[in-house]
């Protein structure tokens, strides 16, 4: 897949670098943060358009041989997570575990956002994996010379 460089985001990124002139001014922390967080925005846009590009082309096309596995991208981490914290906080988690229902709303919302099927049992799976990545994070972390 090429560049197109008449797409907006390319276009917008390209007439800010062209108006900063070659003399900058040395910014301030707040002001480096702010331009780290814009161009942090611009590159998740960017990687999810290329994503939903990817997702178009791929239609119909089925592997040879082997199986389809649900494949979890950053930016689809990303949305599950903050929607589970808001499912959390709006009171969606009586207990250890999340509401069905919560599950069911994060596997829609990724299909929305990313166009590739997602069923809920995939969102539940992926955060039990989680679970075990960060206790396994934090028994290192606890070990001396680590962290």
């Amino acid at each position: 897949m090429r560049v197109n460089p008449a797409d907006h985001i390319m276009e917008a990124a390209m007439n800010q670098v062209e108006s900063s002139g070659p003399h900058q001014e040395t910014q301030s922390r707040q002001d480096s943060i702010k331009d780290s967080r814009v161009w942090n925005a611009k590159r998740d846009e960017i990687c999810q358009a290329m994503w939903a590009d990817y997702i178009i082309m791929s239609k119909g096309k089925e592997k040879v041989g082997g199986t389809k596995h649900f494949r979890w991208l950053p930016p689809m981490h990303t949305t599950m997570l903050t929607l589970l914290a808001k499912e959390a906080a709006k009171g969606n988690k009586p207990s250890n575990t999340f509401k069905a229902g919560s599950f069911a709303l994060v596997a829609k919302e990724i299909f929305a956002q990313f166009g590739v099927e997602c069923h809920p049992s995939y969102v539940e799976n992926r955060l039990r994996t989680l679970r075990t990545m960060w206790k396994d994070i934090q028994t290192l972390q606890k070990k001396s010379g680590f962290g």
